[in-house]
């Protein structure tokens, strides 16, 4: 069964327009193609407790910000991130000038 969503790119801050669960680990934002099933995203990151995490004896993650196969990841729903946007690097990401 699928369930939907209010997700935001832990990165950048961008809500996705189809977000879907369960989150494959290979999803990435729509807008800056940041890992999105990471720690930062997940609604159990907690900076400073064990492996930065709320849940005990969960995998040690080297980098918060890329994908990883934990088992215990949930999104965060609540997510929301400032964002300053350059346009002019978008447009030159997005049409590769």
């Amino acid at each position: 069964m699928t369930e939907k969503l209010s997700l935001c790119c832990s990165k950048c801050g961008h809500e996705q327009s189809e977000p879907i669960l369960p989150l494959s680990y290979r999803a990435l934002c729509e807008m800056c193609d940041a890992h999105l099933h990471c720690c930062k995203g997940c609604s159990h990151y907690a900076p400073g407790r064990p492996n930065d995490c709320e849940v005990p004896e969960t995998e040690p993650i080297s980098d918060r910000e890329m994908r990883n196969l934990c088992d215990a990841f949930s999104p965060a729903s609540n997510l929301r991130i400032p964002v300053k946007v350059d346009i002019e690097a978008l447009a030159r990401r997005l049409f590769k000038e």
